[in-house]
């Protein structure tokens, strides 16, 4: 709605990457709470951390990227610009995934389904910040309303579904229910991280009924960021399940 932050001698610094790092900090924050409980190094921390935030940010940009190819084989320029917005949530999800698994292999100190579970807590907080620079961005609007929710967007010529606070306010209820309920409690090492796919894929898959910028695909009429999410729900789901049967799931307590 509002998405130049400042403009320093004619460089625009844009509300998006400052929520965004704010998302980041705040994330951080958390994690290195959890983490220290669990007499981690702060070095190994703030290791962890750069690979999750580094590859996050890569990941997302590029997943954006590839679903967008007709603009930006045009514009290849702007591909590594992301001042103004345009990181796919589920590649700033999949890329860290892969790359701390490949990291932590020859780890052998490391528990890397608790690692998982700590940054299944941190993660959705970020999440909500982040939202909120897609709201002062404008763009990931929902569809056209007239209802008490109806926010009017610069670039739009017709009132929307605030969709960004919707998902924002959710998120912040999955990292509640996650913490609250499921981490302080005794629980099997990624527990955490599987509940964590479900509820995210199930909100994406629900919330983006509710989206007006996207394009349906061909699979059943549904968005791709639906797709993602049915497939986070779908794993998560599978991966709860193997861990009722697995006996040998050391139980986390508080």
């Amino acid at each position: 709605m509002y998405p130049i932050f400042l403009v320093i001698h004619g460089f625009v610094i844009y509300w998006y990457g400052v929520m965004i790092a704010i998302g980041v900090y705040v994330s951080f924050f958390i994690f290195q709470k959890l983490a220290k409980k669990k007499s981690y190094p702060e070095n190994t921390i703030e290791k962890i951390f750069f690979i999750v935030v580094i590859s996050g940010v890569i990941g997302g940009r590029l997943l954006h990227v590839l679903v967008n190819p007709h603009y930006y084989f045009s514009h290849p320029i702007e591909i590594p610009d992301i001042r103004k917005g345009g990181l796919a949530i589920q590649g700033a999800l999949m890329l860290p995934f892969i790359s701390l698994i490949i990291f932590l292999r020859k780890n052998k100190t490391i528990n890397l389904l608790v690692l998982f579970d700590m940054l299944a807590i941190s993660v959705p907080v970020g999440q909500a910040i982040g939202r909120l620079a897609d709201f002062m961005n404008g763009n990931c609007y929902g569809l056209a309303t007239t209802g008490i929710f109806a926010v009017q967007f610069p670039e739009l010529t017709y009132p929307v579904y605030p969709t960004q606070l919707f998902e924002s306010f959710a998120n912040l209820m999955i990292f509640l229910v996650l913490y609250l309920f499921l981490y302080r409690r005794p629980h099997k090492n990624g527990e955490v991280i599987g509940w964590y796919f479900i509820l995210y894929g199930a909100l994406r898959v629900g919330l983006d009924f509710l989206r007006g910028d996207l394009v349906s695909s061909s699979f059943f009429g549904l968005y791709a960021t639906q797709i993602f999410g049915l497939i986070f729900f779908i794993a998560g789901a599978a991966w709860i399940i193997y861990l009722q049967f697995l006996k040998s799931n050391n139980l986390q307590r508080k």
